[in-house]
């Protein structure tokens, strides 16, 4: 079942990660709790149970998605390059900016749709000072 199909019928969608967080949440009008909301401890390890815990409290089924892995600072995203296979776009782009952004001279901004492989790219410098 898709997240937009689990939303109409007001259950809470969780994209839970390896490390515990979540890249996807979705919530209902219905499933909202501002208090029980604002009260999740973001950015730690523990986001997805206080998630589950959430839905709980708030007497709202959910749903988990697939599990994936995030990447939240630069020792992730090599460990990321590293699992792709050398001759990947993707994995030839994120070199080049991890490159670039040691260097802290021209870093290249990409986007990626990862279900049609379609890139997106902007080139910009560092702030003139």
């Amino acid at each position: 079942m898709k997240a937009e199909e689990l939303l109409q019928t007001n259950q809470i969608v969780i994209g839970p990660t390896i490390k515990g967080g979540s890249y996807l949440i979705g919530l209902s009008a219905k499933s909202f709790n501002k208090t029980l909301f604002e009260n999740l401890k973001w950015e730690t390890k523990h986001l997805l149970n206080d998630l589950i815990s959430y839905s709980k409290k708030n007497s709202t089924h959910f749903h988990t998605t697939e599990y994936f892995n995030d990447i939240n600072n630069q020792s992730d995203l090599k460990d990321f390059v590293n699992n792709l296979s050398y001759n990947n776009t993707l994995a030839k782009l994120v070199s080049r900016y991890i490159s670039s952004a040691k260097t802290n001279k021209i870093t290249y901004h990409f986007l990626y749709n990862l279900s049609s492989l379609r890139f997106s790219f902007g080139l910009t410098a560092p702030p003139n000072i």
